[in-house]
């Protein structure tokens, strides 16, 4: 599969240790209608919420500079977390109340993510 698709980790974003194989998390930017974010795929289920999912999207968001979307194992439109600072994770809780969202039709809290994200209200996003 790395022949033919270059991934972040493969361009040089997160350390020798995020790489996919060995945290399961698959990370690469996506095109929204507010510019690129991350989008962290997990490559085996609950890998997000283990200790090495968990590094490699904070790494990703922190080195790519931009909000990182966690979606779904099996369901990957299926956003279900966020990476980044505590106050975009802490929005971004705030907003969801816990309910899982679709990235096909982004609800208004992501797109004030975003765009809070973009303005450099997040250091380091």
């Amino acid at each position: 599969m790395c022949m033919e698709y270059r991934c972040s980790w493969l361009r040089g974003m997160g350390a020798t240790r995020d790489r996919p194989g060995t945290s399961q998390m698959l990370i690469d930017r996506r095109m929204t209608k507010w510019g690129y974010v991350l989008v962290a795929k997990q490559l085996e289920p609950g890998a997000a919420k283990t200790q090495k999912g968990k590094n490699a999207i904070t790494r990703a968001a922190r080195d790519g500079g931009m909000l990182c979307l966690v979606v779904d194992f099996e369901d990957t439109d299926l956003v279900i977390g966020v990476g980044g600072d505590r106050p975009a994770v802490q929005e971004f809780d705030r907003e969801t109340k816990g309910m899982p969202v679709r990235l096909g039709r982004v609800s208004e809290y992501v797109e004030r993510l975003v765009e809070k994200a973009t303005e450099g209200i997040w250091p380091g996003m």
